[in-house]
């Protein structure tokens, strides 16, 4: 389990303090971190392996992550969380949901875990605006409007089988081999 340089197990008023999660499950890597809601990081876990399909390997993975930053935290002080993930859009379908909330069960949260795609995580990370744009040019691309951390336009983002032209994926697949 990480703690950091020099982080010794949590006192008792620490143990009383309520807690955030962040997770990121991606094509590339899995993450996630534990903090106090003043912003001080208590645990952290990654980078992980990345999220494949199917979904209960893909949860798997992630609450793996979850699991490792919690630490020796209790789950049930975590009053709320956010999980990035790559392929957001199958939360949708209900036995996907279900896969992730069964998670979230065993790990011992409570609390209402918000899952995000990618432009959202991208452009937190990079601004405490709450409206602009972000664009990203990794394994996958895209170019999107975030507004109250909600996607709105966007341009490409299509993943590797329709699009995502300028990504790593992309430039893998059309340069030729020498």
């Amino acid at each position: 389990m990480w703690r950091g340089p020099g982080r010794r197990s949590p006192s008792a008023a620490a143990q009383a303090t309520p807690l955030v999660l962040g997770g990121d499950g991606g094509g590339t890597t899995t993450r996630a971190a534990v903090a106090t809601v003043d912003g001080q990081v208590v645990g952290a876990a990654g980078p992980g392996p990345e999220i494949r399909s199917p979904p209960a390997e893909a949860a798997d993975a992630l609450a793996a992550a979850v699991g490792e930053a919690l630490g020796d935290h209790d789950p049930t002080r975590v009053v709320g969380g956010v999980i990035g993930l790559a392929g957001v859009s199958r939360l949708a379908e209900p036995e996907v949901a279900a896969v992730y909330a069964d998670r979230w069960r065993r790990i011992g949260l409570r609390c209402p875990m918000r899952p995000v795609g990618d432009a959202v995580v991208a452009f937190a990370a990079g601004t405490p605006a709450v409206t602009g744009s972000v664009l990203i040019a990794g394994t996958g691309a895209v170019a999107a409007e975030v507004r109250d951390a909600t996607v709105g336009r966007t341009a490409d983002g299509l993943g590797w089988l329709l699009g995502d032209e300028g990504s790593g994926f992309w430039l893998g697949l059309t340069t030729p081999a020498r």
